[in-house]
C-alpha cells in the first residue's frame, strides 16, 4: 500500500523493542531470539523509511534522516552492548 503513515506504524514495535532491550538485553537475561529481535525491528524501520521516501515526493529530509539515524544508532548500541557482554566489561545479571 506504501502508506505515508508507515513510519507511524513502526513506532510502537520500535519503542517496545527499546524497552525490551533496556529491561532484558542490557542485564543479559534474555536469549538469542530477543537479541535478534533488536536488529529485525531496526532494519524494518530503515526499510519502511526508504520505501516511504521513494513513494512520496513530500517526504522531508528530516523525516528521512531520523528514520535512518535512530535505528542505526540503536543497532550500534546493541552491538556495543553485546561486545561488552562477551568481553566481560558488562557482566550480566545472571553472572
Amino acid at each position: 500500500m506504501r502508506s505515508r503513515c508507515s513510519l507511524l506504524a513502526c513506532v510502537p514495535p520500535f519503542l517496545f523493542d527499546v524497552g525490551y532491550f533496556v529491561a532484558v538485553d542490557i542485564p543479559d537475561i534474555g536469549g538469542p531470539a530477543g537479541e535478534v529481535q533488536t536488529f529485525i525491528v531496526s532494519i524494518s524501520v530503515i526499510l519502511a523509511t526508504v520505501d516511504a521516501k521513494a513513494a512520496h515526493s513530500g517526504f522531508s529530509t528530516a523525516e528521512f534522516a531520523l528514520g535512518i539515524l535512530i535505528p542505526v544508532v540503536f543497532i550500534v548500541v546493541a552491538i556495543g552492548c553485546k561486545v561488552a557482554h562477551v568481553a566481560g566489561f558488562l557482566p550480566g545479571a545472571l553472572d
